[in-house]
């Protein structure tokens, strides 16, 4: 257990600690979570890979409203959607860990919306043939102040391959954002930047979707540049008396 700062709170049972090749004491919350930087002075916020793209999504917000208004006409609160793809999520989360562990899933262990994800993702393992060289580790640009924590990382065909599993309904721009600011930390904070990033999509009728991001470190560099300079001008607008 780490000698934390007087000033932040223990370590609880499903919170994590790293310390990076280059050096960079992280902290990660799993309540809220959130990442610090352990500095001499106590520590830093750095801000989440996910909340960064989600902050420079183009109609994100509108996105929200219209799939909630939709929900609403059916019937559904959007809540009880937005838990249900948590519950997605962790399920097939669960399916790929067994994989990694060099068990196949059975489709028993899972309930019927469940069993076509679990099955693509079944296939790409087979079809693709991974040896595993990590999973769910944290990576932090030293001075980007930015964090997140990679699904998978794998060797195929002697190549290093970083790969992000979703369940949405659909890809995303975003998704390859977040994972060139992954590979990107992954290079700057001494871990290693792969030799190619992919999404892994799974889709409920079995299939999947394994797509190649090709996103450059000079574009996703912007992303936490653009938030900083959007989170000045807000503390800036802030102290003008208008």
């Amino acid at each position: 257990m780490p000698d934390l700062p007087k000033s932040m709170k223990p370590l609880g049972p499903n919170d994590l600690y790293v310390q990076l090749p280059d050096g960079q004491e992280v902290i990660y919350r799993d309540g809220n979570h959130t990442y610090r930087r352990i500095t001499d002075n106590g520590s830093t916020p750095l801000k989440s890979v996910s909340s960064l793209v989600s902050r420079v999504d183009g109609g994100h917000t509108d996105g929200l409203c219209e799939w909630a208004w939709k929900l609403g006409t059916e019937g559904v609160h959007w809540k009880e959607s937005r838990d249900a793809k948590a519950g997605l999520g962790t399920a097939v989360h669960a399916a790929l860990e067994a994989l990694v562990q060099g068990t196949v899933p059975d489709l028993g262990d899972f309930d019927e919306t469940t069993r076509g994800y679990v099955t693509a993702i079944c296939s790409w393992w087979l079809d693709d043939q991974p040896e595993l060289i990590d999973q769910e580790f944290i990576v932090a640009h030293p001075t980007l102040d930015y964090a997140g924590r990679v699904d998978l990382l794998v060797e195929i065909k002697g190549e290093k391959w970083l790969i992000d599993l979703k369940t949405s309904n659909k890809l995303s721009p975003k998704f390859h954002w977040q994972m060139g600011l992954y590979a990107m930390a992954m290079d700057e904070c001494g871990v290693g930047r792969p030799d190619r990033i992919a999404v892994l999509h799974a889709l409920p009728d079995g299939e999947f979707v394994f797509v190649e991001s090709v996103v450059k470190d000079e574009h996703v560099a912007l992303i936490p540049l653009c938030v900083k300079a959007l989170d000045d001008l807000n503390k800036a607008q802030k102290a003008v008396d208008l």
